[in-house]
């Protein structure tokens, strides 16, 4: 028979655990858990980053980012997000918070958002496209963080807070904004819908980072910069009016890797349109600009100085850009009195296929104001229906090396390929290159055009009236021949004729006779 002993007395512990007791302990937890669900729970929760860094509350840590959809902006591309986004911009500024979110998706927006301070309006990145239609109908858009500018306002105003203040810091970065425009079938000429600027930056101190203007009809305009600087890198799009328009900008703005493609559409009624009409830069009152890395396509104007009552652009440095199939490369217009600029490794090539339904007389660089200077180092213009460097105005002074035209005078009107008005002054310091032309002129106008052609150096007998003909192989007549014996000094010498391909030099001794028949050897330089 087996004997049970009886276990621990377990009264005391049961008898501690009544029902209110119970009641009270529930009631306490359900509070700590309110207390961590409520707006303030945040910073209840201690957060350690890493050892031997300062213990913080998750609130502030999340309080260093802010995001739109913390403000109820639902990103579908139909909800309107104008009120929430406005919101979280306003939240953040008067926060001090430097960082505003944006998550991906299509924030739907029907009036302009003003953001005047410091701040960085972050997004995830953009995908312009996912696909290539060549029909009437636009690329499929990628996906990333967009801004839907459904009004035809302004889309977003970066200004300073108020007069008087300094400059504001503003970045926007990683994501990109679209319009709505409607594009015909084949044939049916398009006309996009007129908006207002996607960005205005008055008077404040921007960056745009990894921006994309998707088919803006206006891009991104720079006003009242007294205090403020424009700075773009990675800037791309199908802007379908002006891409960037500068103005009043008195310190440096910085454009870098700048691509104007059709990443909308590669509709070829699209394109025509923006041959006729799209501007790729307009720079007005725009002091010690630089401009590196730009490539557009289907522009009319790849950059197009003008002036106004403010001035116009002064010390412009435009170093490697690629202005394709347009009308004009660079095009400065009367306005634009007294334009400086260095230019360097520029490529400029007019359209002459099936879009080329414009009848101007274009030229790859056009200066038409006076008093400008514009120096230029590696310059390659083509395939344009008027000269391909024209400088059209009084006192200008075009200082250029290393330059290659060819295939100018499309209209067969007789534009020389390089052509200075009168009182303009184009200097070119070593041998350019030229192609076709169709058997126009290669210099024209009534202005001073200096040019080394060829040197050589001949060794011959003179003929029977003292003459040594040589064959310059130049493409035109010169204008200067300068020639150096380099044996039998004290001969007496001088060109009688420049022909296209030949000159002529008689050769006289020291008593006026003509050098009969004998040899001579000569250094000589052609020059227009």
């Amino acid at each position: 028979m087996t004997t049970l002993s009886a276990g621990p007395d377990t009264s005391a512990f049961n008898n501690s655990l009544n029902a209110a007791d119970i009641d009270a302990r529930v009631a306490a937890l359900e509070s700590t858990i309110a207390g961590f669900a409520s707006l303030a729970g945040s910073a209840a929760v201690g957060f350690l980053p890493g050892t031997g860094l300062t213990v913080r509350t998750v609130q502030a840590k999340l309080r260093e980012r802010v995001s739109i959809a913390d403000f109820g902006a639902v990103g579908d591309g139909t909800t309107d997000d104008t009120a929430a986004v406005a919101s979280a911009v306003a939240f953040a500024l008067d926060n001090n918070i430097r960082h505003l979110f944006v998550p991906a998706g299509v924030y739907r927006l029907t009036a302009p958002i003003t953001i005047s301070g410091s701040l960085w309006l972050d997004g995830d990145g953009v995908e312009p496209n996912e696909g290539f239609s060549p029909g009437p109908g636009p690329n499929p858009r990628g996906g990333g963080s967009w801004f839907f500018l459904d009004h035809p306002g302004k889309g977003f105003i970066l200004q300073r807070v108020s007069l008087g203040n300094s400059a504001s810091g503003i970045s926007v970065s990683w994501l990109g904004t679209f319009r709505t425009h409607t594009v015909g079938g084949p044939g049916m000429p398009f006309t996009p819908t007129v908006y207002d600027y996607d960005f205005t930056v008055d008077d404040a101190d921007a960056l745009f980072d990894n921006v994309t203007l998707l088919n803006a009809y206006n891009g991104i305009q720079v006003l009242n910069g007294n205090a403020g600087r424009l700075t773009t890198v990675n800037l791309r799009g199908q802007p379908l009016n002006i891409g960037i328009l500068i103005d009043q900008a008195y310190d440096v703005v910085r454009i870098s890797d700048t691509h104007f493609w059709p990443f909308w559409s590669q509709s070829e009624e699209v394109a025509k349109y923006q041959i006729n009409n799209s501007r790729a830069i307009v720079s007005a009152r725009n002091d010690n600009p630089l401009i590196v890395n730009l490539f557009c396509i289907f522009y009319k104007i790849g950059l197009h100085i003008v002036g106004n009552s403010f001035g116009t652009t002064n010390k412009l440095k435009l170093v490697n850009a690629d202005f394709d199939r347009g009308q004009y490369g660079i095009y400065v217009e009367p306005s634009a009195t007294g334009h400086t600029g260095m230019y360097t490794n520029v490529t400029a090539q007019g359209e002459v296929g099936s879009l080329a339904t414009f009848t101007a007389n274009n030229s790859g660089v056009a200066v038409n104001a006076n008093n400008c200077v514009m120096n230029f180092a590696g310059l390659d213009l083509a395939e344009h229906r008027g000269a391909s460097l024209d400088a059209n105005a009084a006192n200008v002074e075009l200082n250029i090396s290393q330059l290659q035209a060819g295939n100018w005078n499309g209209s067969g009107l007789g534009f020389g390929c390089v052509q200075a008005a009168a009182g303009a002054v184009i200097e070119i310091s070593d041998r350019p290159k030229f192609f076709g032309g169709g058997g126009a002129a290669v210099f024209s106008g009534a202005g001073e055009i200096t040019v080394p052609m060829r040197t050589g150096i001949s060794i011959a007998n003179t003929n029977g009236a003292g003459d040594v003909i040589v064959m310059h192989n130049c493409p035109i007549t010169p204008r200067k021949i300068f020639v150096t014996p380099s044996v039998s000094v004290g001969l007496i010498y001088t060109v009688r004729a420049r022909e296209a391909t030949s000159f002529t030099v008689r050769f006289f001794d020291s008593a006026g006779a003509p050098w009969l028949s004998k040899e001579v050897k000569f250094d000589w330089k052609a020059e227009y």
